[in-house]
């Protein structure tokens, strides 16, 4: 019996077809899995030269600072800031992240508070009051 499949799986028995689409899938959720990771994209956007923090096309003269604050809320923004701890030449003097339970990360500097969702719960209310205050300042 002649088996015609995408991806150039010919006259192969249904297991090897089944053992090579195992294959391509775990490739592709393993390819998803490292798209959605925001850590190097900010490696890659977020550097200092010459004394100036160069996010993206942005360019900031960190003279008069001695260190910056990470603040942020979302799933992601864990990674994301212990991604901004690693840059070389950026000092990191604290900061806040609230992130939805689960989504914690490792961080040096900068706390990470862990909150419910969708609905909020207190310590995600008082998270919120935090990073608020902070940005006020």
């Amino acid at each position: 019996m002649r088996r015609e499949a995408r991806g150039g799986c010919r006259d192969l028995p249904p297991v090897a077809i089944s053992v090579d689409l195992r294959r391509r899938v775990r490739r592709i959720a393993e390819e998803a899995a490292a798209a959605a990771d925001p850590a190097p994209a900010i490696k890659r956007l977020l550097r200092v030269e010459d004394g100036t923090l160069v996010a993206g096309e942005r360019r900031y003269e960190m003279e008069g600072f001695k260190e910056v604050r990470v603040v942020g809320a979302g799933k992601a923004s864990a990674r994301m800031a212990a991604a901004v701890e690693q840059i070389p030449g950026l000092e990191v003097g604290g900061g806040l992240v609230v992130v939805k339970d689960g989504h914690g990360e490792a961080t040096r500097r900068v706390e990470i508070v862990e909150g419910a969702h969708p609905t909020p719960d207190e310590r995600g209310a008082a998270a919120a009051r935090r990073l608020h205050a902070i940005l006020r300042r």
